[in-house]
């Protein structure tokens, strides 16, 4: 499997995880959302509304649809599709920064300049990227859409702007090597067979 088909099966597999800021594969918890919801940001609130158990509406996760699921924000989900295609970790705290690290990229720019291939993609403008999320190919992305939707599959271009394409998602192979040592056996076998004759 390709390290694209790898990010794309991936992605799919993750849609319906919930959202919870500052998440990066977390699972979906009563701990670890009130771990998150004491850090205190503008967000605690979302994170103690968005679950059942925090909120008071029931005692355990019995029926929450996001139990014990893998959670992340916009940039977690990125963060590890990279990571489960290519093996890298990309560099950068959050989208934004993210984006501007130019070594987690091989190629980036406007989103209508976007080969149609599986890659990265980022809403902003400037040096202001405040969302990320993956684009699967054919016209769909998945993305960390927010504390009430969770992960969401979505038809292009949901207000996207920017494309960025990961470091070893489409390795260059060696051909020349491959070549020249084919071309050795093939010289080899032919001065053998001409010594025969």
């Amino acid at each position: 499997m390709t390290p694209s088909e790898k990010l794309v099966e991936w992605a799919l597999a993750q849609v319906g995880c919930p959202y919870i800021i500052g998440a990066r594969g977390q699972l979906c918890l009563p701990p670890y959302r009130l771990y998150v919801y004491n850090r205190g940001t503008e967000y605690s609130a979302k994170v103690k509304a968005n679950c059942n158990v925090l909120s008071g509406r029931r005692s355990t996760c019995a029926g929450c649809k996001w139990k014990q699921r893998p959670s992340y924000d916009c940039r977690g989900l990125t963060a590890k599709g990279v990571y489960v295609a290519t093996g890298r970790t990309t560099q950068g705290g959050g989208s934004s920064s993210q984006w501007r690290d130019d070594s987690n990229w091989t190629e980036k720019g406007l989103l209508k300049d976007m080969p149609d291939k599986p890659c990265i993609l980022f809403r902003g403008d400037g040096d202001s990227f405040p969302h990320t999320g993956i684009y699967i190919g054919n016209g769909w992305s998945v993305h960390s859409s927010g504390h009430s939707t969770g992960v969401i599959k979505s038809p292009m271009p949901l207000a996207w702007t920017h494309y960025a394409i990961p470091v070893l998602m489409y390795p260059k192979l060696s051909i020349p090597d491959e070549i020249d040592e084919l071309a050795d056996r093939i010289e080899g076998i032919a001065n053998a067979l001409s010594s025969q004759s």
